[in-house]
């Protein structure tokens, strides 16, 4: 997981349901997924805590090793997204598909990009001054005589 430039995430957990057991066809080499376990399984922090992430920063979990039953997958991350002022807990999903035959690794993307969205009800405030130079004026004076 990574954090979006200029931001730092807080408490991240991440987490899914693996599916608990399944049928596979050998005629055909696939799987039919059976149900979801009821607990979640933590890929970072823990149902009581998170992990933090500095601004722009990335965290690496430990190597699980679980075998799963190959199938789509639903990741959830819960976590508080800071910058400046503006600090909001956000829950954001994510979809992955695990194909049998292979060691599936959840990770980044080839650019190494952030994967935690920046918040969508974040704007920043811009303020435009201008400054006009001063500028001589001539003012007349009429003059009336008074009278003592």
């Amino acid at each position: 997981m990574k954090a979006p430039a200029g931001f730092t995430v807080t408490n991240l957990k991440l987490r899914f349901h693996p599916i608990q057991q399944g049928v596979y066809y050998i005629d055909t080499y696939t799987w039919a997924p059976g149900y979801p376990l009821s607990n979640d399984v933590y890929i970072f922090g823990t149902q009581s805590s998170g992990v933090d992430l500095e601004e722009g920063g990335a965290q690496t979990s430990e190597d699980h090793d679980l075998w799963l039953i190959p199938g789509s997958y639903t990741l959830t991350a819960t976590y508080t997204i800071s910058k400046g002022d503006y600090s909001r807990s956000k829950t954001a999903t994510a979809t992955v598909d695990l194909v049998q035959g292979f060691n599936n690794n959840i990770g980044l993307n080839e650019n190494n990009d952030a994967n935690i969205p920046e918040p969508t009800d974040i704007q920043d405030i811009t303020f435009t001054v201008t400054i006009t130079p001063w500028s001589d004026k001539s003012v007349t004076a009429s003059f009336t005589e008074k009278i003592n």
